[in-house]
C-alpha cells in the first residue's frame, strides 16, 4: 500500500466537553444534538469571516452564528494548558490540540443555541 500522509486545520466546535467523547467512545457528551456545520449550495449567501490562528481561531457568519476558540486554561493558576491528544485510528482526529469554546452562537429566527465552553480543537494530521 502506498503510504500517505495528509495534515491541516479542522477547526471543530461541538457540545461535547474540551476532549470529545466522540472520539473514543462514539457518542457525545451531551443527547442535545446541537452542531453547525456548511452545505454546498445554501440557499442564501453570507459574508464570513475566518481567523485561522490555532487554539485562537474564530468564525463569524454575518451576524448570524460566531464561533471563537480559546486554549484550555489551568483551574488552578489560569496558566493555558497545552493539551494535545493523540489517538492512533481515531476517525474525528488522530492528533489534534485541544481548546475550549469561548463563544459559540447561533442566533436566527428558525433556530439558536449556546456551546460556549464546549468542546473545539485545531491542527490534525492523519496518515496510513
Amino acid at each position: 500500500m502506498t503510504s500517505w500522509t495528509i495534515s491541516g486545520t479542522y477547526l471543530e466546535f461541538c457540545s461535547c466537553d474540551p476532549g470529545c467523547g466522540c472520539n473514543f467512545k462514539g457518542s457525545p457528551n451531551s443527547a442535545e444534538g446541537n452542531s453547525t456545520f456548511a452545505e454546498p449550495g445554501a440557499v442564501d449567501r453570507a459574508a464570513v469571516d475566518l481567523n485561522v490562528d490555532g487554539k485562537n481561531s474564530s468564525i463569524s457568519i454575518n451576524e448570524i452564528a460566531e464561533a471563537f476558540m480559546a486554549p484550555l486554561r489551568s483551574p488552578v493558576s489560569g496558566a493555558e494548558n497545552n493539551v494535545r491528544i493523540v489517538k492512533e485510528g481515531g476517525f474525528i482526529w488522530a492528533d489534534g490540540e485541544i481548546a475550549t469554546n469561548e463563544r459559540m452562537k447561533v442566533e436566527t429566527p428558525e433556530i439558536s443555541f449556546d456551546l460556549t465552553g464546549r468542546h473545539s480543537f485545531a491542527p490534525s494530521e492523519y496518515a496510513n
